[in-house]
Formats: structure tokens, sequence, C-alpha cells
């Protein structure tokens, strides 16, 4: 059921009382624990301003005088809580007799056992990020007692997150008041939905031939670009050369349509309907002899298998290619899940969709820095243990792949800029594994200090950026993924700081072994949000290459942007050689460099007028 209420510009929410999701609790631990409800049942809309409670019933041992209860929600979830009763966000505390207790905040990155499980334990998906603590003080309380954590305890409410979501929230509870705390059996599915559509967005197939189909994705999307799942009418499709106006129906936000391609050229589809109107990603129509074309992918996500939100792999994946409209789509919970190691080997689907499985390492020791590590085939063995430093994890890897030689597995670092006492990530490369560097995320940029969109609002350590790693003399690839943490890969996916990015690969074909070769050669370039073409080469070659020269090399390149006006700067070891703005959607540039001295990495960086980026991968060359 879905309620709203006009309040202060907002809409009033849902939640509804399910079985926790890791398993039935056992009637042992839910006398021992007691229970959790959400007042009052009904879902929210993302972003939407007003107030909730959440009901702990004490169980039949009670809780003791020094014992406390808290209200968690999941990491990714950002939310506003406060002590202040005339600010937004204020939370109170309030036994059955009405007396407040103490309320006590806690932020940062912090777990707790799930049920079940000893308090040791500490499993990824109990990660929380901010808990509201209320303490028993001298007066225990009593079996069957209630504690009411009143969320937006005043006229101003409190607001909520804007990415959709479904069971952030997590209780424990103190029962011996000894510090160690419980997981709460039965906790609320606390589910946040889409607001109603605000937009639409459509996708296209960056390249085709003639003679093939383009299969069109049209979505309905709310300000915060969710899928507008409440969103179901008719659409107007124009544009694609020989097809005329096309009408698509929308079902949940979703609409598709396969239409041949015929003619040359670029084509861009519009979509209108019920007021809103969009243009779609740039379609190249490729000649024969070309022999790749453009794939889209997102390589890095999480599920509720670690310390996701929302659903499993499956659901993870299903997403990725039905509402994204992603090409390719890989996972990265933290550590290796099985569940999603099966979701992968499920879900990969050759000239449809291509599944790849992974998983993401910290380097703990002596600070945390994270690299993603991704295999060829579900069946490759997998490090046992997990490693506190980084010779560690290479000592494991090399264990098992030796010198990697028939290259079964790709590792790179992403989040790479954050503060840490750990040695830049350039400084630990190894090349027989090493292919790529995530240069966008959900957390933000990682090319250059001082980039647009910096992680954490700047929060970021110099020395350690994309280009530090050019200079240092690595040879990598350049990618953009989401990082998501709900579950909801590609586009929409607004889990952390910013929206996700992209990765678009050049590969013969739509399966994995195209794709692992593309990604292995580093044939693929990166994107904040927009499918921008990219077509790159020095003396012919393409991105990714290393290559030698007699003389000037000749460097040439196309880039057709997604119908907004863009600037395209072409970098030489870090430095800008040439910028070009866009004309009529396009930038085409073919020229010799006689500023060449003896070696040089090349890349191209594409900033369009509305803040979106693209990057290739570099090119590297030598006399």
């Amino acid at each position: 059921m879905r309620r709203t209420m006009s309040k202060h510009g907002g809409c009033a929410i849902a939640a509804v009382v399910v079985a926790f999701s890791s398993g039935v609790p056992s009637h042992a631990m839910a006398d021992t624990v007691g229970s959790v409800r959400v007042l009052p049942k009904m879902e929210w809309e993302c972003g939407s301003t007003g107030s909730f409670t959440v009901v702990y019933t004490v169980g039949p041992d009670g809780v003791p005088a020094g014992g406390s209860v808290g209200i968690a929600f999941k990491h990714a979830i950002e939310i506003g809580l406060g002590t202040n009763p005339d600010g937004v966000g204020y939370v109170k505390t309030l036994r059955s007799s009405g007396a407040e207790l103490p309320v006590r905040l806690k932020g940062g990155r912090f777990v707790y056992p799930e049920q079940g499980q000893p308090a040791n334990s500490k499993p990824q998906n109990a990660i929380v990020r901010k808990a509201v603590f209320a303490d028993v003080g001298d007066s225990p309380l009593k079996p069957g007692e209630e504690v009411r954590f009143v969320f937006g305890a005043n006229s101003k409410g409190i607001e909520l997150p804007l990415n959709v979501c479904v069971d952030p929230i997590r209780a424990v509870v103190d029962p011996e008041g000894d510090g160690t705390y419980s997981i709460v059996p039965f906790i609320p599915s606390f589910r946040l939905v889409a607001r109603p559509a605000d937009h639409l967005f459509v996708t296209i197939p960056s390249t085709r031939r003639v003679g093939e189909s383009a299969d069109i994705c049209i979505r309905a999307e709310d300000p915060a670009n969710n899928l507008a799942t409440s969103f179901n009418g008719e659409v107007v499709l124009t544009g694609m050369p020989g097809c005329g106006a096309s009408k698509v129906q929308m079902k949940a936000g979703l609409g598709r349509i396969d239409l041949p391609v015929k003619g040359t050229g670029v084509v861009r589809v519009s979509v209108g309907g019920h007021g809103m109107s969009a243009s779609s990603n740039p379609m190249v129509i490729q000649d024969a002899s070309v022999p790749y074309g453009v794939y889209w992918g997102d390589l890095h996500g999480h599920t509720f298998e670690s310390d996701g939100l929302g659903g499993d792999a499956e659901y993870y994946y299903r997403t990725a290619r039905d509402a994204a409209d992603l090409d390719v789509c890989a996972s990265a919970d933290h550590g290796p899940r099985m569940k999603s190691k099966e979701a992968t080997r499920k879900l990969n689907e050759p000239g449809r969709f291509v599944t790849i499985w992974g998983y993401e390492w910290a380097e703990s020791q002596p600070g945390r820095l994270d690299w993603n590590i991704y295999f060829r085939d579900e069946d490759d063995p997998v490090p046992a243990g997990w490693p506190q430093t980084i010779e560690g994890f290479w000592s494991s890897i090399e264990k098992l792949y030796g010198d990697n030689a028939d290259r079964r597995v790709i590792v790179g670092p992403h989040m790479f800029t954050y503060p840490t006492k750990c040695r830049p990530w350039y400084e630990n490369w190894n090349d027989r594994y090493c292919r790529f560097v995530e240069i966008y995320s959900e957390h933000g940029m990682s090319e250059y200090n001082g980039n647009p969109r910096m992680l954490a609002k700047g929060n970021v350590q110099p020395g350690f950026f994309m280009q530090d790693g050019l200079a240092a003399g690595c040879h990598f690839g350049i990618l953009g993924s989401s990082d998501t943490h709900d579950s909801r890969a590609g586009r929409g996916s607004n889990s952390l700081i910013h929206h996700g990015g992209l990765v678009a690969f050049l590969a013969k074909d739509l399966t994995r072994e195209s794709i692992w070769d593309a990604w292995w050669n580093r044939r693929f370039y990166a994107a904040s949000n927009e499918r921008i073409f990219i077509d790159f080469k020095i003396n012919g070659h393409l991105m990714g290459e290393e290559i030698t020269t007699d003389g000037a090399p000749r460097i040439a390149y196309t880039v057709y942007g997604c119908s907004k006006p863009f600037d395209v700067i072409l970098l030489r070891n870090n430095k800008e050689l040439k910028r070009t703005t866009s004309t009529g959607g396009s930038v085409t540039e073919d020229f010799s460099d006689t500023g060449f001295d003896s070696s040089a990495n090349y890349y191209l960086r594409v900033v369009e007028s509305e803040g979106e980026f693209a990057w290739s991968s570099p090119i590297w060359v030598n006399e």
C-alpha cells in the first residue's frame, strides 16, 4: 500500500514488517532479544519529508540498567539524524511510560553481527553507517515494554534519501548491559520508492551495421534518475531512418522497441510524450570493415550479498540488463560471494548480456586501499583467506595463477585517492594482472588533484591520482563504473555521493571472450553518465596500445556527444595539447604531433556543457 500526505512539500512514506531477510530467526533468539515494527505502515517516496516511528518491544529477559537499544541504517543510505528539537531530522526516544530516554548518535562505518551468528563474526552485510541509540540508564526495560524511536519528531520532519532501496534498517540491542550487541531478528522492510516521472531518458546501441536492428530502451525517471515505476503510458519515438514515428507503450517506467538499421552516418533518436521529451546517445552506423563495436557496461556493484541494499545478485544483473540497458555487467561484492558467482553463471547470455564475476578486496594494513579482482570463468580458483597487505594479496593470487600467462585474472584499483597510510597504488602495480584504473564512480573522480567531483567533496590525498600513475610509468586502461550499493548498476545508481559511471568496450561481439579480450588489451574507455562515442587512434593503432614511430605520430580522433556542446581535450604526458569545441554534436581531428619527443602517452578527456565527462584509455608512443 502507498500513502501520501501533504507535509512541508513532501510525501509520507512506507514501511511494512517482514522477517529479517537473512533467514527465519529461532524462537529462542526472538524470545531473548525482542522484536521491532514500524509505524505507520506505508511507502515513502525518495527525497520526501515526513516522520515515522520504529517500535522495539523488549523480550522476556528484559534489558538491564546500563544496556541500550539502537536503530541503524545500512551502508550507502544518507539520512540526516539530529538531536536538536528545532532541527530537521530530530530523533527522540520514548519508553512505554512516555518518559524520554537519552539519545546518542553514532556515525561512521561500523559492524554488528547478524542474527544467529557470534558477536565476533562481523559479516559484511551487517555494515551500517549511522545509528541512534537509546540508553536505558538506571531503570531497566521490563519484558513487553516498548521503546519508540520517533524519526522526524517535530514539524520539520526528516528528509529521506534520494535513492530507491529496500530494507536499510537494522535494530540492535545490548541485552546484558556489557556493550555486546545482538541483531534483533525481525526488522522493518523500510521501502523507499521512486517519485513520479520527471523526465524521459533513451538509449540506443552505440554502433550497428546496415541490415542489423537496434534495440532502443526508454526510461521514465524521477528527478534523481530513479526508474519511475508508477509511470505507464504511450510515447512516440522519431529519428530512426526509414522508420517514421513509432509508438511505444511504457509499462512500469520502461519501454522498448526494436527497429531496423538503414542508411549510414550517425543517428540520434528522440522520444516524447506526457509533456516530456529526450534525445538519445549517438549511434554510429558502421561499415562492415570496422572490426569492433561499442558495448556499454558497469563492472563494480554491490548487492545484498555483501553490504548493498535492495536485491541479490540475480536482481542486480537483471536490473542492469533490463532497466539500465547495459550490455555488460560484473559483480564486485566485498569478498567472494558464492551466490553472486552462481548468478553470474546463470545470467550470462552470449549475444544479449555478458556477466563477469569478481570481488572487492581492501588493503587494511597499514591503511585502506581498495582493489577489484575479476575472473574469466566462475570456476577459476579464489585466493584463500583475506590478506591484510598488498604483498599478501599478490602472493595469494600468484600461488594460484603464477604469471597469469593465460590471462584468467584482471585486477585494478578503485576509490584510490582517499587518504590512506598505504603506499600509492601505482607503487604496487603488477603488470601481469593489472589492466585498469577506475577513474570515476559514485565516490567521484580521480583524474588529477583538483578535478571536478572530487572524492568525498575534496577529502583526497595528493599524489594518488590517475595522472600520477601515468607519470610513474604504469600502463593501464581507464574505465568508469558505479560502485553502486543499491543493487542497481548503470543508469540511476545514486547510492553514494554522485551518480555512477560507465565503461565502453571496443569488442568484436557481445560474448565474454570478446569483452575479456578488450578488457585485457585496454580497448575500452570511461564515461561519467552519458554514452559518448569515442574513436581514438595514433598511427592507426587503437586506445590501450603501445606503439613505436619513426617520426611525428599521426593522431586521429572522432567524438560524438549526446546532443550537447562539448570540448575534447587531447593530453600528452598529462598536459593539454589540443582543445576542440564540438560543431553539430561532433569533433573530428587528424594531425601530426610535431612536438613529440621520443616518448609520450596520450589520452582524450571529453567535457560536456552539462558537466558529464568521458576519457579514452591512453596510447603509449615511443621512437
